[in-house]
């Protein structure tokens, strides 16, 4: 009688300490999507309204005969418009990769010609933010088979993180390595930097380092659940070292060819 009743009682302790973690994580996922869609709500509304604006002043009887007026507000749209266009794609590509339903076009590429594109890419953005980006690269080539267009958007996603996340001038760098047969890349900025904690954590869709206002930060959280699921693909690993107001590494190895 006695063991029946230990044993039953373990059964109960058990079973009430499952309910209570599944409430909480239940709780964690309930609020990680508020958030997602209060982001969501914002990154859109953003746009639409400066689309909004711009097509307003462009019929104004003052403007619309100024060509050079119409240009500018013409490009604003045309940036807003791209801008929205990025956000559909990566909510989308995340999706898509939770399923496994990504398409990847894996050729032979060399990890150092696409990553020397990428200046001229993010040029913009890194003006806006008196950023600066230093590209060291290993003297030969190194191979991969690898999909280009995501991988490139997975360092892309890296870089524009560490612009976001930085309180000074954004300084960085990009090293790549050929260790143990795998391509090694290391993306390092001097940024605001991680705690333990949150280290633990960046990797989980919706997640964000800034908890506080949800708009300080602009953006999803899905950018490094994106550099994940990416580099998964490519039958990689990628990794993260960080001390708070130091700045952050992430490393991503792929298998070279």
């Amino acid at each position: 009688m006695v063991s029946c009743s230990v044993l039953f009682t373990l059964i109960i302790l058990l079973t009430f300490a499952s309910t209570i973690h599944y409430m909480l994580k239940q709780k964690k996922i309930s609020e990680m999507k508020n958030d997602f869609i209060n982001n969501m709500t914002h990154e859109f509304k953003t746009p639409i309204s400066t689309i909004s604006l711009a097509v307003d002043s462009i019929t104004h009887p003052k403007i619309i005969g100024d060509e050079k007026q119409i240009n500018h507000f013409a490009d604003i749209i045309r940036k807003e418009n791209l801008r929205m266009n990025k956000q559909v794609e990566s909510v989308l590509t995340t999706a898509l990769g939770e399923k496994n339903e990504l398409e990847f076009d894996k050729v032979e590429i060399d990890i150092n010609e696409l990553i020397l594109k990428i200046p001229a890419r993010m040029r913009l953005q890194l003006e806006a933010h008196n950023a600066s980006l230093v590209l060291t690269l290993f003297k030969e080539k190194i191979l991969l088979l690898a999909d280009e267009m995501h991988l490139q958007n997975a360092i892309c996603n890296l870089i524009d993180n560490a612009i976001k996340y930085n309180d000074n001038n954004p300084k960085i760098t990009i090293d790549t390595q050929l260790v143990n047969g795998y391509c090694e890349i290391k993306i390092t900025d001097n940024g605001i930097g991680m705690n333990n904690e949150t280290q633990k954590k960046v990797f989980d869709k919706f997640y964000r380092v800034e908890k506080g206002n949800i708009h300080t930060v602009k953006g999803f959280g899905i950018g490094l659940s994106y550099v994940k699921t990416i580099v998964d693909a490519h039958k990689g690993s990628v990794s993260l070292k960080s001390k708070l107001k130091q700045g952050t590494t992430i490393t991503i190895n792929i298998p070279s060819i």
